[in-house]
């Protein structure tokens, strides 16, 4: 409500009069400019500072190399970017792409601008919420290297290396019965070996886990494992194992480039 320069009032008193048959709406960008003409002052001073900086930087690199429409599209990352992640409001390519088609521009020309400002680095793309943020400044592009390290490890890789971290469970009800500690440990198995099928078979020693659960990490590996006699060890199954086998690679992948 207030006559600040750039604000919603002054926008309603250009857009929406009796001379105007078109009414336009209050685009996010606006209220980028609306931000920074006004607040820029006071919002260098508050932690999210850095944040901020970074998008004005990002915006005026837009400015110097692209068009109005990488300007645009610069300042509604850089506000989802500010504002939006805390909330878990990320600037998906998919929304980007649906809100400027929604203005009038073509679906190709806008998956274009977001491509420039990619190879410019001006924007990012994180794999890990699926979205696109303002870059931060740094010269090294690790998502784009971790994304080349996966493509080429893939295929390849034991990524049940990484997740062999044994945990022992305790036997709680024999325990409390009969007042011996006893515990079962468990294991992700990707390959089997003559060693690990007599280690299943083997009665443990004392101090040693007394059975082991079994996770196949394929069905091939369970159809294997469920056709030999294992009195130690019970077989589990899950019906897919893609989430945990993606994260495993890439954090086979953050390793190596590291």
């Amino acid at each position: 409500a207030s006559h600040e320069k750039l604000g919603f009032r002054e926008f309603l008193s250009e857009n929406y009069t009796n001379t105007i048959s078109t009414l336009g709406l209050y685009q996010p960008e606006k209220l980028w400019d609306y931000l920074h003409h006004n607040l820029h002052h006071l919002i260098t001073t508050y932690p999210d500072s850095k944040a901020w900086l970074e998008g004005c930087d990002a915006i005026y690199r837009a400015s110097q190399k692209g068009s109005d429409l990488h300007v645009s599209i610069t300042k509604v990352i850089a506000l989802l970017t500010i504002f939006g992640f805390q909330h878990h409001l990320h600037a998906k390519k998919k929304f980007i792409t649906a809100y400027f088609s929604a203005r009038g521009l073509e679906k190709s020309v806008i998956q274009s601008a977001i491509a420039d400002l990619e190879s410019w680095t001006v924007i990012i793309y994180r794999q890990k919420h699926n979205a696109l943020f303002v870059f931060q400044g740094s010269d090294i592009d690790i998502n784009n290297m971790v994304v080349d390290r996966i493509e080429s490890i893939s295929q390849g890789v034991d990524w049940t290396s990484v997740c062999n971290m044994p945990q022992n469970i305790l036997a709680t009800a024999h325990y409390h019965k009969f007042g011996t500690m006893r515990w079962a440990r468990t294991q992700l198995i990707n390959k089997i070996d003559s060693v690990l099928i007599d280690s299943l078979k083997t009665p443990a020693l004392t101090g040693e886990s007394f059975l082991s659960f079994i996770l196949p990490a394929n069905p091939s590996i369970a159809k294997e494992l469920s056709s030999e006699e294992l009195p130690y060890a019970a077989i589990g199954q899950i019906s897919s194992l893609d989430s945990l086998k993606s994260v495993a690679i890439e954090l086979i992948a953050l390793n190596q480039i590291s």
